[in-house]
C-alpha cells in the first residue's frame, strides 16, 4: 500500500499531461479516457483532468536520434527552470523500438534530469502529430497549445550547426506563458529525426531535414 501511495504521489503532477493534450489546438474534442503512458519504472498511469494543472512542456524524443541526444544538455537546463516558471516538463518516446530498457539506458547515459515516459501505442503522438525528434510542445494552464517546434536554432540542418545560437524558442515560449502572455512565435520548424512508425506516412524515411525556412 505504501508503495502504491508513493507512486500515486509521484504522478500527481503528471496527471495533467493527457488532459492538456486532449484540449490543445492540435487535438480538439479528443477524450482523455483510457489514455496511458508508462514511466521509467514500468508503472502505468491513466491520465485524467487535473484542476490544479500547471503549464506543461512535452518534448518528443528518440533514443536512436543523434539530435535528441545532442539536445539533452539544454533540455536539462530548461527542466531545471521549469519549477520556477510553473511548468511540468516531460520527455516522451513514441517509437515502437523505444522500450523501457532503452529509455532507462538513455536516461543514465545522457544524465537526463527530467521524467521520461514511454508513449504507449503512440497515443500522444497520434494526437499531437510531431514531425521530428526532438520537437517540443508548450501548453498553458488553460489547456491550450501555445507553442510547438524547435528548442532553439543551433541546427541549420541535420549535421550542420550554427556558430552561435541566436534563438531560444522553447525558453521564450515558457517565459511568456509563465508571465501570462502568449508566445510571440507560436510555431517553428524543428530539425530532427523523423519518427519511425507512429504515423504510417512517415515509415519510409529515417531522417528529414527541416528548418530551411524556419524563423532565424
Amino acid at each position: 500500500m505504501k508503495r502504491t501511495l508513493r507512486y500515486v504521489q509521484s504522478f500527481v503532477i503528471s496527471l495533467s499531461l493527457i488532459a492538456l493534450i486532449a484540449l490543445g489546438k492540435s487535438a480538439q474534442g479528443a477524450s482523455t479516457m483510457g489514455v496511458t503512458a508508462i514511466d521509467a519504472n514500468g508503472l502505468i498511469a491513466e491520465f485524467d483532468s487535473n484542476p490544479d494543472a500547471q503549464n506543461l512542456v512535452v518534448v518528443f524524443l528518440g533514443t536512436q536520434c543523434v539530435i535528441s541526444r545532442r539536445m539533452i544538455s539544454r533540455l536539462n537546463e530548461l527542466a531545471a527552470m521549469a519549477t520556477e516558471l510553473n511548468f511540468d516538463f516531460y520527455g516522451l518516446f513514441p517509437n515502437h523500438w523505444d522500450t523501457l530498457n532503452s529509455i532507462n539506458t538513455f536516461k543514465r547515459e545522457y544524465e537526463v534530469g527530467f521524467p521520461l515516459l514511454l508513449d504507449r501505442e503512440a497515443q500522444v503522438a497520434k494526437r499531437l502529430k510531431p514531425m521530428v525528434s526532438p520537437e517540443s510542445f508548450v501548453f498553458d494552464k488553460n489547456k491550450g497549445l501555445v507553442y510547438r517546434g524547435r528548442i532553439d536554432n543551433r541546427f541549420v540542418s541535420i549535421g550542420v550547426l550554427r556558430n552561435q545560437i541566436t534563438r531560444h524558442d522553447l525558453f521564450d515560449a515558457m517565459q511568456s506563458v509563465s508571465q501570462g502572455r502568449l508566445p510571440a512565435i507560436s510555431e517553428t520548424e524543428p530539425v530532427g529525426c523523423v519518427y519511425g512508425d507512429w504515423d504510417g506516412n512517415l515509415t519510409t524515411k529515417k531522417s528529414i531535414q527541416h528548418g530551411s525556412h524556419a524563423i532565424e
